[in-house]
Parts: structure tokens; sequence; C-alpha cells
């Protein structure tokens, strides 16, 4: 994340060339030039061990360190190699690099700014390093959401990296996943798509078709194509994945399982139920062996079971049974096993945060493990918040299942049970402080190095301390990380239920209740 040389900033080659820093010439004597030589030279020994020292901080989580000794390492690249130089841009990037890790973009921005500014001063447009800038400048307003400036700063980088590394090389790939990813949240589809189909044609191309970044980006465009309607070419796209996954892991693999899911969902939406019930049934098969019948993921693959039904429910009745038939019938038997396993599954979570349970692995994407998986592993409970969120969603497809076999009303209970789950009895984490920043030390350049070499030193303590407290500190990174996820996913989960409750309430009649429904859908911030 921060690198000691910023390869997206200089493109790497300049550090092997770290020692020949600049200095002045000019009509000065021999000595004093001599003198200025070394003056830069220790500048750029200090440059190495304050940016190296840096990163070694922030992974530890002592982010006031940390910030210092990125500053120190700046300030010695302007000594060392001069102000206008890509040393400078690489330590500017790495100091915008560790704000935008602290959220703090204001100040984060205007240095992958200036570190853009000296690259194009340095190298002019047409350079690679500086499209590397570019891209991860595009990266940064991204991650803001400002996507006018993400597209601009993408497109100026794909422009770059177009003239200079041409249209098959695995960086002009990049560039334009990401520019697809920019158009696909603008609303333009058929852009996103296109752009996305060039940067796989890009790795086809290169021969790594099969690698899981691939599959990824396939399986993502087949995720755009099915949002568009575009559904032969999405069966295609998934068939392959299907393909090059069960090649790489086999048949009964956890992964496979997946790509098999997303097929059926393809063919569902293409009204083939009878081959996606074949490829779901082989999924759940999968999963029970892998992580038997109490596992979250298995509440998932019910619930998608479920809504394949549901799917050929809409279709028009074929049984009597209620107003969808059969398929709905059957869609509300797999709903209701999804809604128990999933309950249970938030049960044990609640337990484990409590200390009732062991609270370690477990989670939705757990199911990604080995084949020799232990009956413990199969049992990890997941993370108390997670496990709401697939309860919800569960609550709300049993609640479409209801209503396609005519119980309305039962349905907006459903609904309410998953609203109140994702607001009002949304599981609160174990209370945990932010992570202490560790006692202010200063360390000279030769304790800086020293600790870098493994040398012990009267500041930094015991090395057993040292490694707790940085697994410590990358644990509640990661913890900080993940929560901030969950709340994405609880906010669109929230959204969606609002958004399907009202829609129950008005076919029921009560539409001063929906009214209410979208009025708080508005407040809560979320799409019509």
């Amino acid at each position: 994340m921060l690198a000691a040389a910023s390869a997206a900033a200089t493109g790497g080659a300049l550090w092997a060339h770290a020692e020949q820093a600049a200095y002045p010439t000019g009509e000065a004597s021999p000595e004093h030039n001599a003198a200025q030589r070394a003056k830069a030279n220790e500048a750029t020994a200090q440059w190495r061990i304050y940016t190296d020292v840096g990163r070694d901080l922030a992974a530890q989580g002592r982010y006031q360190e940390a910030e210092r000794y990125f500053k120190k390492a700046l300030e010695m690249a302007k000594l060392g190699f001069g102000e206008q130089e890509a040393h400078v841009a690489s330590s500017l990037n790495n100091l915008a690099e560790f704000y935008r890790i602290r959220r703090q973009y204001d100040l984060a921005e205007p240095l992958y700014q200036q570190a853009l500014d000296i690259l194009l001063k340095e190298y002019g447009r047409h350079d690679a390093r500086v499209a590397f800038a570019m891209h991860n400048l595009g990266g940064f307003y991204l991650l803001q959401k400002n996507l006018a400036k993400a597209a601009e700063t993408y497109e100026e980088a794909l422009k770059v990296k177009l003239e200079v590394l041409g249209p098959a090389h695995s960086e002009t790939s990049n560039t334009l996943q990401h520019l697809a990813e920019v158009r696909w949240r603008q609303g333009r589809r058929k852009d996103a798509a296109a752009l996305l189909q060039q940067s796989l044609d890009i790795m086809e191309g290169q021969g790594v078709g099969a690698t899981a970044g691939c599959l990824r980006r396939r399986a993502r465009l087949a995720e755009m194509l099915l949002d568009m309607g575009e559904l032969d070419e999405a069966e295609k796209l998934l068939r392959r994945v299907l393909e090059y996954v069960e090649a790489a892991h086999g048949v009964d693999d956890a992964n496979t399982a997946t790509a098999a899911e997303n097929l059926a969902i393809a063919l569902g939406r293409k009204g083939e139920f009878e081959e996606a019930r074949r490829l779901m049934q082989r999924a759940l098969d999968a999963r029970l062996e892998h992580s038997g019948q109490r596992h979250p993921v298995i509440a998932v693959t019910l619930r998608k079971m479920a809504e394949l039904e549901l799917e050929e429910a809409q279709r028009g009745p074929a049984g009597g049974a209620g107003a969808g038939g059969e398929a709905a019938v059957r869609a509300l038997a797999l709903a209701q096993q999804a809604q128990e396993v999933a309950q249970q599954a938030y049960a044990e979570a609640r337990a484990a945060e409590s200390d009732t349970l062991p609270a370690e692995g477990g989670g939705l994407g757990s199911w990604f493990r080995r084949k020799d998986s232990t009956p413990l592993l199969k049992r990890m409970s997941q993370h108390a918040d997670l496990a709401a969120i697939e309860l919800a969603a569960t609550w709300r497809t049993l609640s479409k299942a209801q209503a396609a076999n005519g119980r309305e009303e039962v349905a907006v209970e459903s609904m309410q049970q998953a609203l109140t789950l994702l607001t009002a009895e949304w599981p609160k984490p174990v209370a945990q402080e932010e992570q202490q920043e560790q006692p202010d030390m200063e360390l000279t350049a030769q304790q800086a190095e020293q600790q870098q070499e493994g040398v012990p030193s009267p500041v930094t303590g015991s090395s057993k301390d040292a490694a707790a407290a940085t697994a410590a500190a990358g644990l509640a990174r990661r913890e900080q990380a993940r929560r901030r996820k969950v709340e994405g996913l609880r906010q669109d989960a929230v959204c969606a239920t609002l958004r399907e409750m009202a829609g129950v309430l008005q076919r029921v009649g009560r539409g001063g209740e929906a009214k209410h429904v979208l009025q708080r859908l508005q407040d809560e911030g979320c799409q019509p």
C-alpha cells in the first residue's frame, strides 16, 4: 500500500539510481562541491531510511510517528534530489497515500496533484510514469465518488498508456477496467460494458484468460450484461467462467459452486429453469459437503434457489396454488429453509460476540477453503453484522414468496422483520477503542537504520512486543475497513427493503403506510 519506491508514481526503475543524488554545480571550489555532494548523499540515505520507517510505522498503526517520517522523507528527497525531481514525486505520493488511508482526503488530493505535476515537468505528458500517476489520482477520485473527475483522469491516463505502452499492455487493460466501473456508476452502461470487454480482450490476447483476475472481470461483465438484459451474451461468459473454474478446482469445489450459481441465475432470467435447478442443486450439494448444514452459506444458496423459483412463478401460474403455482410453493419452502438457517447463524454470531462461542472464522466468504476442512471450521460463526444482513435478505425473499402464494399481509410482516433487523435491532459492534497511538519517539537516522536491519535499539523495545503491536494494529485496521464495507452493505439493504416494502403495502391497499415508507426511503438518501 505504502511503498518506499512508489512504482505507480515513478515506474520503479529510477530507484536503482537513487545514490546519484543531485548537487549544485557552478563556479564553486572543489572543496565546496565535495561538501555539497556529501550533504546531498547523506540526505539521500536518510530519505531512504525515513521512507521505510514511515511505511513500517503506518503498518503498526503508529500514525503520528508515521506521518512525521513521511514528511521527513519528503524533506530529505528535496534536499538530496532537488525540489522538482521524481523521488520527490514518490515521497509526495507516499504521503498522499498515507492521508488517503487515514481518510484525510483534503490533505491527500493536493499531494497527489503535486506528484503528478512534478512528473509532467520531468518527463512530459507522454511517459508511462505520468500515466501511472494519473491512474492513481483517478482511483483517488473514484474512492471519493467524484465520478466526473475520476472519468476525466482515467481517460487521460488511458490515452497516454495507449500512446506509450500500446493497446495490448496489461496496464492499458487495468485502466480500461477502472474506467468501465466509473462509466457504469455514471449510468453509461453500454460504454462500461464495451470498455470492460476491451480489457478482457487484452488479457485473453496475453494468454491469461484463465487467471483469477480475468475470471473476476468476466463475471463482472456478465453481471453488467444481465442488468442490461443481454442474457445470451451473459450466459456465454458465465459458461466460460464455469469451465475455467471446473478445470482449475474440480467439479465439487466451493468456487465451482459459486460459478454454477451465477450461471443458474442467468439461465433463470432466460426461462431455462430445468438446467438452472440442476446447477443450483449441484451448488447446494457442494456447499453441504464442504460446510455442513448449519453454515451461513447454505442460507445464501437456499435463498438463491427460492429466488429462482420466484422467477418462474412470476412468468405465470402453472399449478393453481395461490397466485404463482407450483413454483411459488417451492419458493416458499426454500425461503423458509433459508430463513431458518440464517436465523440460527445470526443467533450463533451474536452469541459468539458475547464470548459464548469462539468468534473466529466463518463469514459469507469462508466457504472458500480447502476440501479437508474440519468439522470445527465448518461450525465457526460469522460476524453478527454480516449475519444480520443475510438474515434480512432471507426475510425479504420469504416476503416475496409469501406474496407469490397470496399471503400479502404476512409478506408485509416479513418485510418489517427485515427492516427492523437492519435498523432498530442492528447488532452494535463490540466496544473497541480507537487504536492508541504509541508514545512519540524521535528516531535518529542511525537508530532508524538499526531498526530496519533488525538491530535492537533503546527506543524500539522488545521484538516480541513490537510484533504483537504490529499484529494488533493490523487486525484493528482490517476490522475498521470491514465495518465500513458492512455499513455500505447495510445501507444498500435498507434501501432495497424500503422499496420492496412500499410495493407490498401498495398492493394490499395500505397506501398511507406506503407513502410513509417512501418518505423514509427519501430520508435515508436512497434512490427511488
